[in-house]
Parts: C-alpha cells; sequence; structure tokens
C-alpha cells in the first residue's frame, strides 16, 4: 500500500499551490480550518460543459415521437434535442485519517442553482469515462457523504483503492499531483500539462 502521512500530505499540498501559481492557475486554494489533522484541504472550482444527452435525454425524446415522425428523419431530431449546460463544480482535496490517503470531494451546481444529484454524477462520471458500469459499481465508487471538515453533503471519489493506484504510479515527486492526475479526469478535473512539465525540470 502507498499510504502518505499528514504531514507529507501538507507538505505536498503546499508545494502544490506554488506550482499553480507557477501555472498561472489561480482556481486553486487552501482552506485551514484549524491546526488539528485533517483539517486543511484545497479547493478547486470551475465551469464544465455537460451534454444533456449524456444524462438521458434521447430516450425520452424518441418515446416523445409520433409514429409518422419516427419515418422522417429521427437522427436529426435527436441531434436538436442535444444541448450544453454549463455547471459550475466545486473540488476539494481532503486528508482521510483512516485511509491515510487524499480524497478527492466535490459538488456542483446547475445553471438554475439546482445542486446536482447522485444520479446526475453517476451518469456524467460513467459517460466521461467512456465506460458502461453497473450501478453497484457506480456505488462503490462515487457516494454522497459528509464532507469530513464541513460536515455537509459532498459527493466523494472513494478512497478504498486509492492507496493502490498510488503504489502503481511509483515514486512522486508530489503526491497531489499524482493523486489528481489519477482521479481528477473521472469527474472532468483536469490538471493543466504546465504541471507534470514543471516536476520534470
Amino acid at each position: 500500500m502507498c499510504s502518505i502521512t499528514w504531514c507529507d500530505f501538507l507538505k505536498s499540498v503546499n508545494e502544490f499551490i506554488e506550482l499553480s501559481k507557477t501555472c498561472q492557475d489561480d482556481n486553486w486554494s487552501i482552506v485551514e480550518k484549524d491546526n488539528n489533522e485533517g483539517n486543511t484541504y484545497l479547493v478547486y472550482k470551475q465551469k464544465i460543459n455537460v451534454q444533456l444527452d449524456e444524462i438521458g435525454d434521447k430516450v425520452d425524446l424518441i418515446e416523445d415521437l409520433e409514429i409518422e415522425e419516427i419515418h422522417q428523419d429521427l437522427s436529426s431530431k435527436v441531434a436538436q434535442k442535444i444541448k450544453e449546460e454549463l455547471f459550475e463544480m466545486e473540488y476539494h482535496v481532503v486528508y482521510s485519517i483512516s485511509y491515510q490517503v487524499p480524497v478527492l470531494y466535490f459538488k456542483g451546481y446547475r445553471n438554475d442553482g439546482k445542486p446536482i444529484t447522485l444520479e446526475d454524477a453517476w451518469k456524467i462520471f460513467q459517460n466521461h469515462s467512456g465506460d458502461s458500469k453497473s450501478r453497484s459499481t457506480m456505488l462503490s465508487t462515487l457516494t454522497q457523504t459528509d464532507h469530513p471538515v464541513l460536515f455537509t453533503p459532498f459527493l466523494e471519489l472513494h478512497p478504498c483503492r486509492t492507496a493502490e493506484l498510488l503504489k502503481q504510479m511509483g515514486v512522486s515527486e508530489n503526491s497531489i499531483l499524482t493523486f489528481l492526475s489519477i482521479m481528477g479526469p473521472f469527474v472532468k478535473l483536469n490538471l493543466k500539462n504546465e504541471y507534470g512539465l514543471a516536476f520534470k525540470k
């Protein structure tokens, strides 16, 4: 297993923040609730485009068509229904005391201010990865839980396999950078190329 200590986590967090400034990525910040273990974490905010057909509109459209319309150009009618919506996302990288690894928590809001549901997140996650996953697989990967510092509902990428994944990556210059490179893309959190290049120098 490749667990990290709280001190290593803090060191990596501070290095990562300095790196984000070098990469001119000012969407990252550190939040320090107090000096207790686990109460300092990273925050990142961004807007992402989500195709609404990714959240299941195609089936509804086909069911709404009249019989004679089915014989017309169905593909163009489906295409007209596809649209994008801008989601406001907030990601937190928090230290798990029990697993001794970073954990990615996030929440998102639609254009009308409504929070995205766990079902929405499953569908976004599922389609973005390109794989078809069962509900039980998604439940074990992406769950809703209370934020360990804020004690408010967040979505969480479950940390049960994080140590194993970090170990497979070998020795890392910065465990936060490695963690985000592995886990971030699953929830559309993609780092700029400059982050990886900076550690190669």
